[in-house]
């Protein structure tokens, strides 16, 4: 990188524009580098997250399948208990329906 040196002698004639163009070039010389390295850097962050949130768009739909599953296994085990419970309340019914008779 070039180092850009102003010098100002009192009393000499510097025109403005010319100050103007070194500070700007100046400016380019040091800033737009780092500029790019940062564009660089953040394009590589947008890479990870973007893969990140597809690993957890991943994740969610595997957990929502999972608890669907877990969901109709509970539902099978519980209509299958009311089912025996239901057929012991016939049985206690059949079996005072006998005593009473």
């Amino acid at each position: 990188m070039a180092a850009h040196v102003i010098s100002y002698r009192p009393g000499a004639n510097i025109p403005i524009m010319g100050v103007v163009e070194e500070v700007h070039q100046a400016l380019q010389d040091i800033v737009a580098p780092e500029l790019r390295e940062i564009k660089t850097r953040l394009d590589g962050l947008e890479k990870r997250i973007d893969s990140v949130d597809r690993r957890i768009d991943g994740l969610g739909q595997q957990l929502r399948e999972e608890l669907r599953g877990m969901r109709d296994e509970i539902l099978t085990a519980t209509r299958s208990h009311q089912a025996q419970v239901q057929d012991l309340r016939d049985r206690v019914i059949r079996l005072e329906d006998r005593q009473t008779h």
